[in-house]
């Protein structure tokens, strides 16, 4: 049973009613497509988004962006529908993606992408803002409410201290504090090949979910690129600035070390690169 709530010029409210609980979570993760509508689910933590991002050059590849817009994203991120405006003038294009995903993962889409001579690209993600406001609200409201139970106890359930008292347990608390930061043990970093592996495991999610990207033709004369990730490293910056046509990936995200860099480079010259520093280069198979 379907039944209409409410519908605008791009965008409508669609309820569907299933016989029973397992056809709904079975078709509540990915988008249901039919000749004429494509429904995109929110049950079992999922939201449909709109990414938008303004003057975009036509050198650029629409693929590769889509790709480093949702890199991080953990969990399986459906590629729905791409969009790209008329160009205007030298400004470039306006694009499009509306993609299916998990509410986690909102998190870890990129922000800004940075491109040659310092050229930004802001990324602007749009959800339904009514859920999203709603959810936020209710938990900051449930730890306000938590910490005024709590003061309310401690000061009906507590006896007045003498400065003396609250200097000594003050003390004692930040000596506590020193003493674990002390005797706590590192947390131990990604190995190499963990970060390979996830990397791999990227690659075929976005060969199954770029089948419905658009479609755009490599401009004349342009070289093959990959994404290549390194650890910074003097000698090799070095090399990298005198690099042209150079594009740095700037992501949202925790899952690489701090000192990890991440660039879009020619094919060629990161396989040079490689060979040179073998040991702090590592390649994505992700090439546009």
């Amino acid at each position: 049973m379907t039944t209409f709530y409410s519908r605008g010029r791009k965008y409508g409210t669609v309820e569907v009613q299933f016989k029973n609980k397992e056809d709904a979570k079975k078709l509540s993760t990915v988008a249901l497509r039919t000749t004429k509508w494509t429904l995109l689910p929110t049950y079992c933590g999922r939201r449909a988004a709109r990414i938008s991002i303004e003057k975009v050059l036509r050198e650029i590849n629409v693929e590769w962006l889509v790709a480093a817009i949702v890199f991080n994203c953990k969990e399986e991120v459906e590629v729905v529908k791409v969009e790209k405006s008329r160009e205007i003038n030298w400004w470039g294009f306006r694009l499009e993606v509306l993609i299916h995903v998990a509410l986690p993962d909102l998190h870890n889409i990129a922000e800004e992408l940075e491109l040659p001579e310092g050229t930004r690209l802001r990324v602007v993600r749009s959800t339904n803002k009514e859920e999203v406001v709603e959810e936020g609200k209710k938990e900051e409201e449930k730890k306000v409410e938590e910490i005024t139970a709590e003061r309310k106890k401690v000061r009906v359930d507590s006896l007045p201290k003498s400065p003396k008292k609250k200097e000594r347990k003050k003390n004692a608390a930040k000596n506590k504090e020193s003493t674990e930061k002390r005797t706590s043990e590192p947390e131990e970093a990604n190995s190499k090949f963990e970060k390979a592996v996830k990397i791999m495991a990227w690659e075929g999610r976005l060969e199954n979910q770029l089948q419905h990207v658009v479609k755009t033709g490599r401009p004349e004369g342009s070289k093959l690129r990959t994404l290549m990730f390194y650890q910074k490293e003097m000698e090799l910056e070095k090399k990298i600035v005198k690099i042209t046509g150079l594009m740095r990936v700037k992501l949202s995200t925790d899952m690489f070390e701090a000192n990890q860099r991440e660039v879009l480079i020619e094919k060629d010259t990161a396989e040079k690169l490689k060979e040179l520093f073998p040991d702090i280069i590592t390649n994505s198979k992700i090439f546009v």
